[in-house]
């Protein structure tokens, strides 16, 4: 295997210019660094081939037989499937003036003939690189974006969950008090109001053990709570024969929670 089958790929170069050895100098330029190179003589076959996926840049010369160059270039740069792809002018036309018009049709830079090869090879990895880090830029942007939009997406699901959670909970019979798991109390339902003698807006925040006081019937000992067992041991935990809950706010009350 030589050396030229070594060398690695390093992009996809159109030239674009009606003089064979103009096409030729470039070619050998680029090829011999790893380049893959096609060309056109015409502006048409510019822009038709330049519309290939393939296409990573174009070196395009300001005079051809049919179309010039800026005029290419605009037409490129008005088509989405070409617009993003830089295109570089070649030209003996050293004006000013000249130069302002390759940039105000759309190009990124300008190559003054004769060439130079370093130069031609210099200008063309800049502007593959900066052509690459802007489409890894709108890659990373588009993600971050499809990222967001998901995170909204499950937060609308998640909002319209808890709305439906706290209807469903305010509507059923029995009480529900919700807690972390440090056992401080995050909901009560309606009906966990009524049993304890706690407003929801009072309860939460505090712990458990402050609102649901419970005791033996007999001995009226304190009895262990187990919910807070539960959430200790991360497993169900049955309540004790003959517990009583106390209220709080009215001690001579209690309620049999057996």
């Amino acid at each position: 295997m030589n050396s030229d089958q070594l060398t690695t790929y390093r992009g996809n170069i159109l030239i674009v210019d009606d003089l064979p050895d103009n096409l030729r100098l470039l070619r050998d330029t680029l090829s011999g660094q790893g380049y893959k190179v096609r060309s056109a003589t015409t502006g048409a076959m510019a822009i038709r081939a330049a519309q290939s996926p393939a296409t990573e840049l174009i070196l395009l010369d300001i005079k051809l037989p049919d179309l010039d160059g800026y005029e290419v270039c605009r037409q490129l740069k008005s088509n989405k499937q070409t617009e993003d792809i830089p295109i570089v002018f070649l030209s003996a036309l050293n004006e000013t003036s000249n130069k302002v018009q390759g940039f105000a049709a759309g190009g990124v830079d300008y190559i003054s003939k004769p060439f130079q090869a370093e130069e031609v090879l210099a200008r063309v990895e800049i502007h593959l690189t900066i052509r690459r880090l802007r489409q890894k830029l709108q890659e990373q942007n588009l993600s971050l974006t499809q990222e967001i939009e998901e995170n909204q997406r499950l937060k609308d699901i998640y909002f319209v969950e808890k709305e439906l959670a706290q209807v469903t909970l305010k509507s059923i019979g029995d009480a529900v008090i919700t807690t972390d798991a440090a056992s401080t109390i995050k909901y009560f339902n309606p009906v966990a109001e009524s049993l304890t003698g706690w407003k929801s807006e009072d309860a939460e925040g505090l712990h458990l053990s402050e609102v649901f006081i419970i005791i033996n019937e007999t001995t009226r000992e304190p009895v262990d709570n187990p919910i807070v067992k539960a959430l200790e041991k991360g497993r169900i935990v049955g309540l004790a024969n003959h517990t009583i809950l106390v209220l709080p706010e009215f001690p001579w009350r209690t309620l049999d929670v057996v």
